[in-house]
């Protein structure tokens, strides 16, 4: 019987111990130097500096995955739509011009 699959969170919290950017480049599928842009640039999961090495929690980067969800759609709110300019409306009467 095939064993179940993990899903990233779940592998993520399976994790003993913090990751490196080796062992949670593959977990996210992301390449190592996408991880390393990530932390330069202040973006992605928060990385813990141990000197000159890079580590994550398993726990505080399942948080910020979850955090990156987006819902689908048509599941989200449609956004307000801001109202044409009166001289953009389509059904705006003609300005009269003197003398025509």
């Amino acid at each position: 019987m095939e064993e179940p699959r993990l899903t990233v969170i779940e592998k993520l919290l399976a994790s003993a111990g913090l990751l490196s950017r080796e062992q949670l480049a593959p977990i996210l599928g992301v390449k190592v130097g996408t991880l390393t842009a990530w932390t330069q640039r202040n973006r992605g999961p928060a990385s813990i500096r141990v000197g000159d090495l890079v580590r994550y929690d398993p726990v505080v980067v399942a948080r910020w995955l979850e955090s990156q969800t987006v819902e689908p759609a048509e599941i989200q709110a449609p956004k307000a739509s801001t109202p044409l300019p009166d001289w953009l409306q389509p059904n705006r009467p003609k300005a009269h011009i003197a003398g025509a």
